[in-house]
């Protein structure tokens, strides 16, 4: 997101109250080379994201997951199962600590279930819907944010 404003300074401050993705902002009149420079920080970004990948490795094997291609991870007994549409691979670990490296796009829904939030076609206080046929549990305590985070995320997606 890049903001442009006519304001004064005092004002800036309101920029930064909502979560969003800023890559800058800019004050009336625009400069052309700083708009241009800002635009090409937001180009490595989303270029960055589309090839950040997950590196997990597992009985004498390393595999590399593209973060797009996961729509889920599941943790049980200390084995994470990462979901893509064509495959499952399972490692051994612990979802918080994966969690905490993950994109912006991905939420927990529950102390086992990691979601990639490009892939949920619906919420309800129990599950999430995934566009792929599945459903994730979605915990009492993980409710309320789940749902804000994913609203947030779908309005400041474009």
């Amino acid at each position: 997101t890049i903001f442009v404003t006519d304001t004064d300074e005092k004002f800036f401050q309101y920029i930064f109250l909502r979560e969003v993705n800023l890559c800058g902002y800019l004050e009336k009149p625009i400069r052309k080379e700083l708009l241009h420079g800002m635009i090409n920080n937001a180009v490595r970004h989303i270029n960055r994201d589309s090839v950040e990948k997950l590196v997990i490795s597992y009985n004498r094997e390393v595999r590399s997951i593209p973060y797009k291609e996961i729509i889920y991870m599941e943790s049980s007994n200390r084995h994470v199962t990462v979901h893509t549409r064509y495959e499952q691979f399972v490692f051994y670990g612990k979802l918080d600590s994966e969690y905490i490296t993950l994109p912006y796009y991905f939420l927990t829904s529950h102390k086992s279930y990691v979601v990639n939030m490009n892939y949920i076609s619906k919420i309800d206080r129990k599950n999430i819907y995934l566009c792929t046929g599945d459903k994730v549990d979605v915990s009492k305590a993980h409710y309320m944010e789940v749902r804000k985070k994913f609203q947030e995320y779908m309005g400041n997606k474009d």
